[in-house]
């Protein structure tokens, strides 16, 4: 056994709980931040909408039954779409493919593939949230387009043969029939209509007939292109799709294309270069190219001119916007030529940089939009500026709705309503924070780490000085900081770093594992130097002892899959219990310890490390043993797969599993978001269990942080483990947000008059109080999120707000995608109100049942200034007693409360100068409503 001492746990500042008195649950870690983390790190994971423009992006309008017939009625024959009315259910047979889709993705996939027709535009973002099926909407997009073409070819074929009579018709066989070319009006069929196809083109009334006819749709192949590692899930859509050959020509270009799959790419390119495949004998569109992001071959091939594209889909497009990654080259080439092409970016999360924008707008505007060129042009500037004020803020806003309009953006949500009901199942998930501390028995090892990546920082410096340059440190490069994010995991090994017995940079961790003897790389076990320390790196280590609990919770867990109808009843039954684990690493170096530690705690479990350095085959069949739920009983499963983010942190399905670990802080909310989407996907049937693990004394933990929510740190960061991080003040400040803008919904509520006069007695009239209810339809269309009551501004109690419920803790959304508790109570009394930020004097919080200050600082205080609980008290920041201001310097320091408050005055700039003046109890004695002393608290502004 492995000694794993970890930290004494820490308690966190609670959220006020619904029952009164009741304790709030322990997490399953028992491992909580400490005060200092929580006040500085923890505000680092709130809402900053400039630096998640991905949450920015428009969400497209649900989807009525009305619509969904009208765009798509007359597309595939013997489709009514009116007799599919679950949008979630794969009921819908693409032609000639045994791939079923659901209505949202066919209609989908149609609005993709007739968006020059819809818009003008030449294609644009399909950014719908990880889990919708977004592999599917392509592959329909391609597949009806692909079809459409070649029957428009076929009946054109057709229309141009001249009558035949006499002996010739008896000499050459008929060609398929088809209505005269002459045919107008609705309710006709096509004699040679094969069942379940595309509607023929000779069809007047046909979606084929109206989109060819329009001529505005560019010709030419279509090009898939994927990150390497994912192509091998997308032959898998394309293996159990099973295309007619007859009817699609599809193209594979990846070691892992299965025989039955491959095609001679020279060959097929030769094909289509022909004279005759360029003019009316072929419908190129049949061909279907599937390639990885950065194939040269691909490259060479398609920007040549000799082979036209009419569909470019960019997977995981984030990675692609560069042109060096051969994608965006290949849609300058191809922009250029005939009618250009149409370029799909393909990605829950398409931005990360801005200024990589400006090649793909002009695409997808050629002529017909200079306006959202120009806009475009000028767009990252304005990001750049939005901070610097009020009117920075509006003209980015302004360009930004310019630029990524509905028009360009398909953006669906895992809940967008279509028909009325939601079109996944999927969960709208927030990962758990735990938070943890280096063992003192490793500090100052760790800390010696920490000093030598600093020395690294100073030597960059130093080399830009002598060559005259302004030196910036970047904090966004992870392989500087490979060290500390391996002793966030393995503190032991701080001390063997130190003495040089053990390197763990990727370079060297890569050249061991070239040198392992065996054929399968992802055999980690056998890097010797690894497997030599492991035991000493691992002793101490409270994010291993986290895994182990988390492994051990998970193989205890008894929830059941729903079972798939009829699958039980087959050789292919599944283990409907079986639960398995991803975990996601920084680095090369942290996913190869880690997987020789587990497979020595838990050889049962199979755990295998999926890196970037073994073959194809061998990634390949650990990827398959990892997917399998078998219930065979000499199936070897691995249940727990260990991977860096590089390699398994986006593009691949993993929904086998349902727990999921980050080993570290994502430095980004695209990152963050991309990561779990690998199992909260559609077709998860069991509850998620995700965890950010965040070691927050860790220079590499602390950094990524403060680059997830875009601040800059100023001074050291490496100097001292324990101390805070310097942070530079937001540019700007933050900006008091409008309710609306974030979903936000008030209702009126009656004001609880009771409540009222306990405080202010009889100086308030009935008719001078009010009561707003807000809720979030995201969070729940029935409860509640937070109850306010507000005074008429002329009344003695004016200045003040008060909270009679507040339940944010409870929002279980993102947490980009909510406002913190402290941001709405500025925003409703600015923007609901209509009054100075600076007019709020007094915060009121009634019958508080938030534990820490119920439970913990309410006695303490009292105890402390010596004072009966029945009593009113005020304690004030010049107070008159030592024991006063200490009472004062608690409050505002540890009560969640005072510490909200106090982040309202530094965040905003409308509160330059401002400072908490006194914290006030009021007992409230046991009434008919409540058996037990309680009291209300108000805050009172300076």
């Amino acid at each position: 056994m492995l000694g794993l001492g970890g930290t004494t746990p820490l308690e966190q500042p609670s959220p006020q709980t619904r029952t009164p008195g009741s304790r709030i649950s322990v997490t399953s870690s028992g491992i909580q931040p400490s005060p200092s983390a929580y006040s500085q790190l923890a505000s680092l994971l709130e809402s900053d909408p400039l630096s998640n423009l991905n949450h920015q992006l428009p969400v497209s309008p649900a989807v009525t039954l009305d619509e969904f017939d009208q765009e798509c009625s007359g597309l595939i024959e013997g489709f009514e779409p009116r007799s599919h009315l679950f949008p979630e259910v794969r009921s819908i047979q693409l032609p000639k493919t045994r791939l079923f889709v659901t209505p949202f993705q066919i209609f989908e996939s149609w609005q993709m593939l007739n968006q020059r027709e819809r818009t003008g535009l030449r294609g644009g973002l399909q950014a719908s949230a990880a889990g919708v099926g977004k592999s599917y909407i392509v592959i329909s997009s391609l597949v009806l387009r692909a079809r459409i073409f070649e029957s428009a070819r076929l009946v054109k074929k057709y229309w141009s043969l001249a009558p035949a009579t006499g002996s010739s018709q008896r000499a050459r066989p008929a060609p398929a029939k088809h209505l005269p070319s002459t045919t107008r009006g609705s309710g006709h069929s096509c004699p040679s209509q094969a069942k379940n196809d595309i509607l023929c083109y000779c069809v007047p009334s046909s979606k084929a007939r109206a989109f060819v006819d329009a001529a505005i749709a560019p010709r030419g192949a279509a090009l898939i292109q994927a990150p390497f590692g994912v192509i091998p899930q997308w032959i898998d859509i394309f293996e159990s799709a099973n295309l007619d050959p007859s009817a699609y020509n599809l193209v594979i270009s990846h070691p892992a294309t299965p025989p039955r799959l491959k095609r001679d790419f020279t060959r097929i390119i030769k094909t289509l270069d022909q004279p005759a495949a360029k003019g009316s004998d072929q419908a190129p569109e049949t061909y279907i190219f599937l390639a990885p992001l950065n194939s040269q071959k691909v490259l060479e091939t398609f920007t040549s001119g000799n082979v036209a594209l009419g569909c470019q889909m960019c997977d995981e497009s984030h990675l692609a916007m560069k042109l060096e990654t051969g994608a965006m080259a290949i849609s300058k080439a191809q922009a250029n030529t005939g009618d250009g092409l149409d370029l799909w970016l393909v990605s829950a999360t398409p931005i990360r940089l801005l200024e990589d924008f400006e090649l793909p707008v002009q695409i997808f505007s050629s002529s017909s939009d200079l306006g959202r060129c120009t806009a475009m042009a000028t767009l990252v500037t304005a990001h750049t500026n939005a901070r610097s004020s009020t009117k920075e803020l509006e003209n980015f806003r302004a360009l930004w709705s310019r630029v990524f309009d509905n028009r360009l953006v398909r953006r669906n949500t895992v809940s967008k309503q279509f028909n009325g009901r939601s079109i996944t199942g999927l969960r709208v998930t927030r990962p758990d924070s735990k938070w943890l501390e280096t063992p003192m028995q490793h500090i100052n090892n760790v800390q010696a780490v920490a000093l030598f990546t600093r020395e690294v920082i100073r030597e960059n410096a130093r080399v830009a000085k002598l060559n005259g340059e302004v030196f910036k440190p970047d904090y966004t490069l992870m392989n500087i900081y490979s060290r500390l994010h391996f002793v966030a995991l393995f503190p032991g090994a701080a001390g063997l770093i130190r003495r040089g017995e053990l390197n763990v940079e990727d370079a060297k961790v890569r050249e061991q594992i070239g040198n392992i003897k065996v054929t399968d790389k992802l055999k980690v076990e056998n890097v010797v130097s690894f497997s030599r320390h492991v035991e000493e790196a691992a002793r101490g280590s409270p994010m291993l002892e986290f895994i182990l609990a988390e492994i051990g919770r998970m193989r205890a867990d008894k929830e059941q899959r729903e079972e798939i109808p009829g699958l039980q009843e087959t050789p292919r039954r599944e283990n409907l219990g079986l639960k398995k684990m991803v975990i996601i690493t920084p680095n090369l170096g942290t996913a190869v310890m880690l997987t020789i530690f587990l497979q020595r705690r838990i050889a049962a479990l199979n755990p295998v490390c999926l890196h970037a350095h073994a073959s194809p085959e061998h990634r390949d069949a650990a990827l398959r043993s990892f997917e399998s739920l078998t219930a065979r009983k000499n199936a070897r499963h691995s249940y727990v797969l260990i991977t860096p983010y590089a390699v398994g942190g986006t593009g691949l399905n993993l929904q086998s599993a349902n727990y999921q670990i980050f080993s570290f802080p994502p430095n980004s909310r695209d990152m963050q978001t991309q990561g779990f989407a690998r199992t909260n996907r559609t077709g998860q049937r069991l509850t998620l269990h995700h965890t950010v693990l965040i070691m927050q004394d860790n220079p590499a933990h602390k950094i990524n942080m403060v680059n997830f929510a875009n601040r800059t740190i100023l001074g050291d960061p490496f100097d001292d483990l324990r101390r805070p991080l310097v942070l530079a003040a937001p540019d700007g400040m933050k900006r008091v947000q409008r309710l609306a803008d974030w979903g936000y919904v008030l209702y009126k509520h009656e004001v609880d008059y009771k409540a009222v006069e306990l405080v202010y007695a009889k100086t308030i009239e009935d008719a001078q109080c009010h009561s707003r209810e807000i809720i979030h339809p995201g969070h729940s269309s029935e409860e509640n999120l937070d109850i306010l009551d507000y005074f008429d501004a002329g009344s003695v109690a004016g200045d003040t707000l008060a909270i009679s419920e507040a339940w944010n803790s409870f929002d279980k959304r993102p947490r980009h995608e909510t406002l913190s508790l402290r941001d709405i109570l500025l925003a409703f009394w600015v923007n609901e109100l209509d009054r100075p930020a600076r007019g709020l004097k007094r915060i009121l919080y009634y019958l508080v049942k938030e534990e820490t200050l119920r439970y913990r600082l309410w006695p303490a205080i009292y105890n402390l200034m010596g004072v009966n609980q029945t009593q009113d008290l005020l304690i004030r920041r010049e107070g008159e007693s030592a024991q006063e201001q200490e009472a004062f310097a608690t409050l505002l320091r540890t009560s969640p409360f005072g510490i909200g408050i106090q982040k309202m005055l530094d965040e905003y700039s409308e509160f330059a100068g401002v400072q908490i003046r006194s914290f006030e109890f009021l007992p409230e004695p046991p009434s008919d409503w409540t058996d037990e002393l309680s009291f209300q608290f108000r805050i009172t502004l300076t």
